[in-house]
């Protein structure tokens, strides 16, 4: 049975202690809400006060207002992500069209700031593939969630996140060797914390992105350097379903990996991330749609 993390205690404990500390960043000018571009967002950014020219920003239930594909609840909506994923184990790759993942192990990455997550974005000279089903998919770049987007169902004990939930984004090379962005294959990767990581040189990656990070307003960063075969070690068990972007435009043209074993990082790196991304909200997360029918048949749900 895998490892589950209830988070609400800690989601408490990290709720209160940032609070006053998120009133004051968003009060700053290099805050994101204050950018005339930033027209949907997550909880956490209702706190400043629409002056400054700041405008309203849409919350994850509402932006179906803005855009058509996040709405949810008319047709043709059928594959929302992110889903409520079933208390059964994860089939292992070789129980499916198992994963291959190729080239460069050794990536470089720009830490950007995009006003909604913490991401990582891979230099020109970073090629990372994955092969599925016999499509070959160029990794572009991977981001950070928090609390995860996916839960998992605990039945009568309701659903439980992990504090994280990194996606890898691939597109998929074409026959040319261009990029066709309307097709699109995510891995899933869940964060677990621990007083102490297992792993010293991913956990200092990921400090170094927060570190990165904080307090830049558009400018990137220096390249970091990653090992992607550490990140992504755990990928021999995962779901597997046809789902869509889990923000804006919400578009339903992505097939979803979510690789079952988590990944783990100390507690001092997690805090990092979180005071990194303050002004995405303190939980820059969409809430689970519902399993659809052809969700329940995939994972063999009544």
């Amino acid at each position: 049975m895998f490892k589950r993390t209830l988070l609400v205690c800690s989601l408490l404990a990290s709720t209160t202690a940032v609070a006053e500390e998120v009133l004051n960043f968003n009060a700053s000018k290099r805050s994101c809400v204050a950018h005339s571009n930033s027209t949907w967002g997550y909880y956490g950014q209702l706190s400043q006060p629409q002056s400054d020219a700041r405008q309203s920003i849409l919350l994850p239930n509402d932006w179906g207002l803005s855009f058509a594909a996040c709405g949810r609840s008319t047709a043709p909506l059928h594959r929302q992500s992110p889903i409520e994923l079933p208390a059964v184990e994860a089939l292992p790759a070789g129980e499916q069209e198992g994963i291959d993942f190729g080239g460069s192990a050794i990536a470089q990455v720009i830490v950007e700031h995009n006003c909604h997550t913490v991401q990582s974005t891979l230099t020109d000279d970073s090629v990372r593939t994955m092969a599925l089903a016999g499509q070959e998919y160029r990794l572009l770049q991977f981001h950070i969630h928090t609390p995860s987007e996916h839960v998992i169902d605990g039945g009568n004990a309701g659903t439980s996140n992990y504090p994280a939930e990194i996606h890898f984004v691939h597109a998929a090379v074409n026959d040319d060797g261009s990029i066709d962005g309307s097709r699109l294959a995510v891995v899933g990767l869940f964060v677990d914390v621990a007083p102490k990581a297992p792993l010293p040189k991913i956990d200092e990656f990921f400090s170094n992105m927060a570190r990165d990070y904080q307090g830049v307003a558009t400018t990137p960063g220096q390249p970091i350097t990653v090992n992607l075969n550490q990140l992504t070690r755990g990928g021999n068990k995962y779901w597997r379903y046809q789902g869509s972007l889990t923000t804006p435009p919400c578009s339903e043209t992505v097939e979803w990996l979510v690789i079952e074993e988590p990944l783990v990082v100390s507690k001092a790196t997690y805090d990092a991330i979180q005071a990194a991304k303050l002004d995405v909200g303190i939980a820059n997360a969409r809430p689970p749609a519902l399993p659809t029918a052809e969700h329940k048949l995939r994972f063999g749900l009544r």
